[in-house]
């Protein structure tokens, strides 16, 4: 925030909307912004907001609404506010012309305009990538890391060194940042795929598009003054799956094979993902890509930045620019839903004695006195209540899964209260095994929450009932239906 400004925007005026170019493509557009009382001609808008102007929504005397900025100094002391969020409270025709007869702010001056702000101006906190420029000396931006590529030596006859690149993304678009020497030692132990930092003052240059496959006009070089920062709210940040990003469970990997390139020995290895729809894509991998992949626990495999190609059937190509994430933290990847049969349900420990408190469920322990003690509450009890803990195997048409389900969920399955099948087990073990016969193939509807755990440096998948329901035969069947058409159209 610029010193002594003591302005405090949130519903404003738009004086003048002007386009210019300044190196840049698409071209910033310059906004002079007025309150009623005072006019500032330093604001300028995030090219993501351009549609604005092209729409012919945001025009001179129409009110607008504040909601988020940046602002920073430049090195002559001007101050640039940034307009990452605006919205057109009332258009340029509704309101007919300028409001009152405002001035020129003038640096310096204490006067306080005070209002009742439904929006307030943000401090400076982060620019978005697609507004970085050669002309901004300081700058702050917030942003993920989605590829950070090996540390490369390199010699010539200047003299050698080293550099390690990675690339990052924000709600705007996505820019590529490099470090060299000193810097690489620095910051390669610091930084980690999928991870948000804040990164400031680096030196931004023109990208050679030669050697750059991001979108960006520009790219950031890590300096001996920049500072890099984890960032733990990272909210509104996405991994920024574009249409060449493809995600899917790894069905099945290919052994790995070696090729002769340039005189030298390569490896390859092609994985099968299949997306929701059930349908499978072959997707190649390279060198150190190939070598370190593991499939064993079939994962979810995100890859950035892949090649389609056509050629001998539908196929995707990991190239030197792509990324391959394994499990990527997405919402996505944790639940799944699936109609699916019952195939077997374990019996023998699918009921433990639970603390009769309301609100919990934790096991009690049997105390020699004859109470129940349970170590949640710290209190003992002269009875419990029966709770469920059911492991079962559930199929659908192209796997088997082990499933864990809790009370409620195992209640939903053999259709049973707890209570209820805990007096059958005391008193008629014939008619308790009777209710697991009758739930074995019958079908549900599943939600299931998955999580890959790992036990004695062994991964694998744990699955979760989180809801289960009965199948609606009919709308089921319509959507099997639609999908069969669709597959032979």
């Amino acid at each position: 925030k610029c010193s002594d400004t003591r302005l405090s925007f949130s519903l404003v005026v738009p004086q003048n909307v002007c386009s210019f170019i300044s190196g840049s493509d698409p071209p910033l557009t310059h906004l002079v912004m007025s309150d009623g009382l005072h006019t500032m001609s330093s604001f300028t808008l995030a090219t993501q907001l351009n549609r604005l102007v092209e729409e012919n929504c945001l025009l001179p005397y129409c009110v607008c609404l504040l909601k988020r900025s940046v602002t920073n100094i430049l090195n002559d002391g001007r101050c640039r506010v940034t307009v990452l969020e605006i919205e057109v409270v009332k258009s340029a025709e509704e309101m007919g012309g300028k409001i009152g007869t405002p001035t020129p702010y003038v640096k310096g001056k204490t006067t306080t305009i005070t209002t009742t702000p439904t929006a307030t101006v943000i401090n400076l906190v982060h620019y978005s990538t697609t507004i970085l420029s050669l002309s901004l000396p300081r700058w702050t931006i917030r942003a993920r890391v989605t590829k950070k590529n090996n540390i490369y030596l390199w010699s010539n006859p200047k003299g050698e060194g080293k550099l390690f690149s990675f690339e990052i993304v924000d709600e705007s678009g996505e820019i590529k940042v490099t470090a060299f020497n000193k810097e690489v030692d620095k910051f390669f132990p610091l930084l980690e795929t999928g991870k948000v930092y804040y990164i400031s003052e680096g030196k931004v240059k023109e990208t050679n598009k030669k050697y750059i496959t991001s979108k960006n006009n520009y790219e950031i070089i890590l300096r001996n003054v920049t500072s890099i920062v984890p960032c733990e709210d990272d909210q509104n940040l996405p991994m920024h799956m574009e249409k060449d990003d493809i995600i899917g469970v790894c069905r099945s990997v290919d052994d790995l094979s070696g090729f002769a390139r340039t005189g030298r020995e390569a490896y390859k290895r092609n994985i099968h993902l299949m997306d929701t729809s059930g349908k499978a894509v072959a997707v190649t991998l390279w060198g150190e890509q190939a070598e370190m992949f593991d499939g064993s626990v079939q994962p979810i495999v995100a890859v950035k930045r892949a090649r389609l190609s056509d050629f001998g059937g539908q196929s995707v190509s990991g190239i030197f620019s792509s990324a391959v994430m394994v499990n990527p933290d997405i919402p996505e990847m944790d639940y799944f839903s699936s109609v699916a049969t019952v195939l077997l349900c374990c019996k023998e420990s699918c009921l433990y004695q639970a603390c009769p408190s309301a609100d919990c469920k934790k096991k009690v322990i049997e105390q020699p006195n004859g109470l129940y003690h349970c170590e949640k509450c710290n209190k003992q009890f002269p009875n419990y209540k029966y709770c469920l803990k059911l492991s079962a195997n559930i199929a659908d048409f192209s796997d088997n899964q082990w499933v864990t389900c809790f009370h409620e969920t195992a209640e939903g399955i053999l259709g049973h209260s707890a209570e209820t099948l805990g007096q059958l087990k005391d008193t008629d073990e014939a008619a308790f095994d009777e209710v697991f016969r009758k739930v074995k193939f019958t079908t549900h509807v599943f939600r299931n929450r998955v999580k890959l755990e790992t036990y004695n440096d062994e991964s694998r998948v744990k699955a979760t009932v989180m809801k289960v329901k009965p199948v609606d035969h009919r709308e089921y069947s319509r959507r099997l239906i639609s999908n069969i058409r669709k597959m032979a159209a």
